[in-house]
């Protein structure tokens, strides 16, 4: 079990709110940190006739909020892939995936010009949407099919930056040209 997350300081929630996390993840992020997640365990102890505590794609763990978003095993392994292809290497552990989204992680190094916040945003925006359709709609959850969807929103947010970029560029004025200096020193 993950040791407690630190406290949410003003500061902490300060920038969580300044920070661009895509607002498809943002919510989702929220009720992480708040610890108000629909998971299976949170559902339970409302409506205990209605869903059942278990994990509803592993079927063999308790549903934590961590376990919803990190720890089941198809779960992590669209974390896995995703941050071992966007990441430095290391060991993507469910733990240290969840510590990211809470007061002082350890730093990562995007291997891309990709703001970490955009970039785990993005990963549990997907995880979130496709936990989503097989819970409400019955579709399966395959990793290979949310990491493409990872893939190409990664892709697209690449490009978005590429551009604004460039536009911050183009406004940007030309740096100032160093002319040698001036001979007033006519001969009259």
């Amino acid at each position: 079990m993950v040791a407690p997350p630190p406290p949410l300081t003003a500061s902490f929630w300060s920038s969580f709110w300044k920070n661009q996390i895509p607002h498809n993840a943002r919510n989702v992020w929220w009720r992480l940190l708040i610890n108000k997640l629909p998971s299976g365990l949170h559902l339970h102890s409302i409506i205990p006739d209605m869903v059942e505590p278990l994990c509803r794609v592993c079927g063999t763990s308790l549903e934590t909020s961590q376990h919803l978003l990190f720890s089941c095993p198809k779960k992590l392994e669209v974390w896995q892939g995703a941050l071992s292809k966007y990441v430095e290497e290391r060991a993507w552990t469910a733990d240290f995936i969840c510590s990211l989204f809470f007061p002082d992680p350890d730093p990562v190094k995007p291997l891309y010009d990709i703001p970490i916040f955009i970039l785990i945003g993005t990963i549990l925006a997907s995880v979130w949407r496709y936990h989503h359709a097989f819970v409400r709609e019955d579709q399966a959850f395959e990793p290979r099919m949310v990491l493409a969807a990872v893939d190409l929103a990664i892709t697209q947010i690449r490009a978005q930056l590429a551009e604004k970029k460039r536009q911050n560029e183009e406004r940007e004025p030309p740096p100032p040209v160093d002319h040698p200096p001036v001979n007033n020193n006519f001969p009259t």
